[in-house]
C-alpha cells in the first residue's frame, strides 16, 4: 500500500519527537538511556533504526550492560577506568577493595644486590588479577622506593602465595635512582646491614600493606663486609707503599736526582695526575668490591683524568725542551719539602696559579669521594666543573713559560759568574770526568763536571766526537766515548760561542 504524503509527514514528525525525547533522556539520566533504548528497540525495530540514524552519538557512548561485563574489571595499563563507562569504574573500586585484603606477610633470602628474595603475599591471586595476570606489572618496593623491571622479576615462587625477585640494577632511570637512594650513605667505617620495609604493588597503583615494616624491617646488606675489609687493607697497603716510593724516587719530581744523590723538586703536574689516578682507581675498585658491579666510567671522569694527564705532560714538555730547558741550561733545584715545592716556582716564590689549581683539585676530589659514598656510583660532573678544572690547568701551563725564562736567565747569570773571559762570553772549564777510563771499543757514559757549559756544547776525545751529548746544566755534561786505541787522550768541550777548553789526558782507554 502506497503511503500518502500526509502519512509520511506525520511519521517523520513522530520519529523526530521520539529522537528528541531519547536525546533528552541521555542528558538527564544517562544510566537509564541504555535500558530505554533497548525496550524501544524491542517494541519497534523501525523506530530503532530511525533512532540510530538520527542520534549516532548516543549509541557511540552507550555503556556496556551488566550481562556484557559481569564482574570483570576493565583496566588500562595503569589501572585507570574508561571515563565513558560506568561499569569499569565500579569494577575498579571492587578491585581496589580486593587489594585491601592483599598483604605481604614475610620475606626470605639475602636482601642484597645480585641475590634473590622470596616474598610471601596473602591473597596473591587477587594481586595477580589486579595486574591482569601479568607478573611483569608487579613491582617490588623497598623502603617505599619502586624497583621497576629488575631482571627475571617477579616470577612464581615455590609456594602458591610466593613471588621471587632477582635484585639487579637496570637501565631504567627511576630504578637507578631508587637503588642509589637505597645503597647510598652506608654505615662506615664499620659496615652494618640497613633495615628496610619490603612490599609489592601493581604498576600505577600504591603498594599493598606489609607486615615487614617498623620493628620487623628486613635487613639489607649494602656493603659486603668481607669485600670491604679486603679493600681497606689493600688501599692502606697501596698508599703506604706509594708514598714511600714517591718520597724516595724521581716518579713525582721534575727530573732525575743530581749527581750527588740529591732529589729534585716535586712536580705539581705529576702530583695532580697521581692524585686523580688514586681517587678514581680507589673509587672504582670500592664500588666493584662493595656492590659486585662494574660499569663504564662516566665521560666527566675520563675528562678529569685527561686534564690531569695533559697538565703533567705540558709541564714536562716546557721544562725539557728549548734553550731554557731543565736538561740544557737550567741548574736543577733540590727539593725544599713537598708543600714548598708544590706552591713555589723555580725561584722559590709562592705563586697564586699553583695555589688555584691545587685548591680546585682538592675541592673536586672531596665532591668526588662524597658522591661515591652517597650513591655508590661514579659521579658525573657537569661540564662547567670540567671547564673550571681545565681553565685552572691551562693557567698553570701558561705561567710555566715565564717561569722557564726566569730559570734560563738565572742559569745564564750563574754560568757567567763562574766562567767568563774578557770578551764577556761563556768560557767552559773542565774539573773532572767520572769515570775517567774505559775500554778502547768506546761506549762509556762519562759525566764531565766543570763550569760555563752552554746548551749545544760539543765534546771530543782525542779529536773524535762523543755521542749522546747532553748538557745537564752549566756545570755538568753527559757524553758517550767514541772508539779509540788504548792510551790517555785529551778531552775537549766547545761551546756554541766557539769558546773551548781542553783537559790534557783527561780520559784513558784501557784494554
Amino acid at each position: 500500500m502506497t503511503e500518502s504524503p500526509m502519512q509520511f509527514k506525520n511519521r517523520t514528525i513522530r520519529l523526530l519527537l521520539l529522537s528528541t525525547f531519547v536525546a533528552a533522556s541521555m542528558v538527564v539520566c544517562p544510566h537509564g538511556t541504555s535500558a530505554q533504548n533497548k525496550n524501544t528497540s524491542n517494541a519497534n525495530s523501525a523506530n530503532k533504526n530511525a533512532n540510530q540514524a538520527a542520534t549516532p552519538e548516543v549509541n557511540a557512548n552507550k555503556p556496556a550492560t551488566t550481562g556484557e561485563t559481569g564482574n570483570k574489571p576493565q583496566q588500562t595499563d595503569t589501572g585507570a577506568a574508561n571515563p565513558n563507562s560506568s561499569a569499569p569504574t565500579q569494577n575498579s573500586s571492587n578491585a581496589n577493595a580486593d587489594l585491601n585484603s592483599v598483604k605481604v606477610t614475610s620475606v626470605s633470602g639475602k636482601l642484597a644486590l645480585f641475590n634473590t628474595i622470596t616474598v610471601t603475599v596473602a591473597n596473591l591471586p587477587l594481586l595477580l588479577k589486579a595486574a591482569g595476570n601479568d607478573y611483569s606489572k608487579i613491582i617490588l618496593f623497598l623502603d617505599g622506593y619502586p624497583l621497576k623491571g629488575i631482571t627475571n622479576s617477579p616470577r612464581p615462587g615455590d609456594g602458591s602465595n610466593e613471588l621471587k625477585f632477582d635484585l639487579k640494577r637496570t637501565d631504567n632511570e627511576d630504578t637507578k635512582k631508587s637503588w642509589n637512594s637505597l645503597l647510598g650513605r652506608p654505615s662506615l667505617p664499620i659496615p652494618k646491614d640497613k633495615p628496610v620495609s619490603v612490599t609489592v604493588g601493581v604498576q600505577g597503583q600504591p603498594p599493598v600493606e606489609t607486615a615487614v615494616k617498623d620493628n620487623t624491617k628486613f635487613p639489607m646488606t649494602v656493603i659486603s663486609k668481607y669485600g670491604y675489609w679486603v679493600f681497606v687493607a689493600a688501599l692502606v697497603l697501596f698508599l703506604w707503599q706509594f708514598i714511600r716510593w714517591a718520597k724516595n724516587s724521581d716518579v713525582l719530581r721534575v727530573g732525575p736526582r743530581l749527581t750527588d744523590g740529591t732529589l729534585q723538586r716535586y712536580s705539581l703536574g705529576r702530583c695532580q695526575m697521581a692524585y686523580w689516578f688514586i681517587i678514581v682507581a680507589a673509587s672504582y675498585v670500592f664500588i666493584w668490591m662493595v656492590t659486585s658491579e662494574y660499569g663504564v666510567l662516566p665521560g666527566s671522569v675520563l675528562g678529569l683524568i685527561g686534564i690531569s694527564a695533559g697538565t703533567a705532560l705540558g709541564a714536562v714538555i716546557i721544562d725539557s725542551s728549548g734553550p731554557g730547558s731543565v736538561n740544557a741550561s737550567v741548574t736543577p733545584q733540590p727539593t725544599a719539602g713537598f708543600f714548598n715545592d708544590i706552591f713555589s716556582d723555580d725561584q722559590g716564590k709562592i705563586t697564586f696559579h699553583r695555589f688555584q689549581i691545587l685548591a680546585w683539585s682538592i675541592v673536586l676530589g672531596i665532591i668526588f669521594i662524597a658522591s661515591v659514598y652517597n650513591v655508590l656510583t661514579m659521579p658525573d660532573f657537569p661540564s662547567e666543573l670540567l671547564a673550571l678544572m681545565g681553565i685552572s690547568s691551562g693557567t698553570y701551563i701558561g705561567f710555566k713559560f715565564p717561569e722557564k725564562q726566569d730559570a734560563q736567565n738565572r742559569a745564564a747569570a750563574t754560568g757567567a759568574a763562574a766562567g767568563r773571559d774578557k770578551s764577556d762570553n761563556f768560557t767552559p772549564n773542565i774539573a773532572s770526568l767520572e769515570p775517567n777510563a774505559g775500554p778502547p771499543a768506546g761506549g762509556t757514559s762519562v759525566i764531565i763536571t766543570g763550569t760555563g757549559f752552554m746548551a749545544g756544547a760539543k765534546v771530543t776525545f782525542a779529536g773524535a766526537a762523543a755521542t749522546s751529548v747532553v748538557v745537564n746544566s752549566a756545570t755538568s755534561i753527559t757524553a758517550v766515548t767514541p772508539a779509540h786505541a788504548a792510551g790517555a787522550v785529551d778531552v775537549e768541550v766547545t761551546n756554541p760561542n766557539n769558546q773551548k777548553v781542553t783537559l790534557k789526558d783527561g780520559f784513558t782507554y784501557r784494554e
